[in-house]
């Protein structure tokens, strides 16, 4: 108030006051806000938060495709790896899968690891069990094979 007094003077202030009664006055020292102008700050703060909090939504949502994703890349990796395997054992004519699996000790490497190991592994057992796979393995059938023929007992 003491800043309007001395602005407009004494005379002018009094007769200011007298018309304006009770209420106060404020003096632009530029800091006040215009009402309008915070408003408009306020509710374009509150859409840049809302904004915000979708977009930290879908970043999660993304953040949780992209573990399946990889979850589904090692699981296929690992598929990969068994399919190959079972491929070279089925051209090795192997006698028993799991067992010269078991032999082989393949758990735990990595597709392009297991390309290069596999077939030293299975030359090193064809050399020494020669007995685990058809072509080495002397078999003989002791019963000679025949088609049995099923008849059907009404006719």
């Amino acid at each position: 108030m003491n800043e309007l007094k001395e602005l407009l003077g004494e005379k002018l202030y009094y007769l200011v006051q007298e018309k304006v009664g009770q209420k106060e006055l404020l003096v632009n020292d530029g800091k006040l806000i215009p009402k309008h102008r915070f408003d408009c700050i306020n509710i374009s703060l509150k859409e840049h938060k809302e904004k915000c909090l979708k977009q930290a939504n879908k970043i999660q949502e993304i953040e949780k495709q992209n573990k399946e994703l990889l979850s589904f890349i090692d699981k296929i990796k690992k598929l990969q790896c068994e399919i190959y395997i079972l491929k070279h054992l089925m051209n090795a004519k192997v006698l028993n899968y799991s067992y010269v699996r078991s032999l082989l000790k393949l758990e735990g490497l990595s597709y392009n690891s297991v390309k290069k190991v596999l077939n030293k592994r299975l030359k090193h057992l064809q050399e020494t069990e020669p007995t685990l796979f058809y072509e080495n393995n002397n078999m003989y059938m002791l019963v000679p094979y025949k088609k049995i023929i099923t008849r059907n007992l009404n006719e």
